[in-house]
């Protein structure tokens, strides 16, 4: 909560809404959700706890040990009109109250422009060598709206920066790589193990490319089957 209220200085309207939370939590206001929950006998204690924020925040802490340079930070790519920040700036107080560690936000285009990579594979970003580049866009066509935002991708997977994702792991979020990646014979590339192989097929969904006229003829005709 203290750190939402610190936004009071950056952002009038959420100081406004802040204000308004201040004086109803004065008057031992209580929110219609803990109320309820007081009435069925919810128990907060046994909520399992979500350690994700915080373990991926020692994650990059751990990223940035390694790499053993003081100077070093953690660049977090983000878009030109960024909305779903909050989450963002908890990641970068905590990793720099924890581990003294700072991050900069940076567009792909902040990046082409601030940025180079050096000829032992260093990435520099604004003067700063980067340790971990943590995408938070770029993984939407929209975000690649010139030429500039493209260089800037290769330039950071060209690196020796650590990506997360990398291009590897962002490709094998697409539909079309998953739908290749189901394919007979295809896992067979990547795994010995048959009893493994059968396993993760039994995960896959099932995917179909549209190039075939037929096959979207079929889709038409069984509809049904598709929802």
């Amino acid at each position: 909560i203290a750190f939402f209220y610190r936004t009071k200085k950056v952002e009038d309207f959420t100081a406004w809404l802040l204000e308004i939370h201040a004086k109803m939590m004065a008057v031992n206001k209580k929110e219609d959700l803990n109320q309820y929950s007081e009435v069925l006998g919810l128990d907060s204690e046994r909520i399992p706890r979500n350690w994700a924020a915080s373990q991926f925040a020692e994650a990059l802490g751990k990223a940035w040990v390694e790499y053993n340079n003081e100077s070093a930070v953690v660049t977090m790519v983000v878009q030109a009109e960024e909305r779903n920040m909050y989450d963002q700036y908890w990641l970068i107080n905590h990793l720099k109250e924890s581990h003294g560690v700072m991050i900069i936000r940076k567009t792909l285009a902040q990046v082409e422009a601030e940025g180079l990579v050096l000829p032992d594979g260093t990435l520099v970003v604004d003067g700063r060598p980067v340790v971990v580049v943590y995408f938070r866009a770029g993984y939407a066509l929209t975000d690649y709206p010139s030429e500039v935002e493209r260089i800037a991708r290769l330039f950071i997977e060209q690196s020796s920066a650590i990506k997360c994702p990398s291009i590897s792991y962002h490709l094998v979020g697409t539909k079309k790589i998953q739908q290749e990646l189901a394919k007979p014979s295809v896992l067979e590339r990547f795994l010995d193990n048959k009893e493994d192989i059968a396993k993760l097929r039994k995960c896959f969904a099932g995917l179909w490319s549209l190039d075939n006229d037929e096959i979207v003829k079929s889709a038409i005709e069984n509809l049904t089957r598709l929802s």
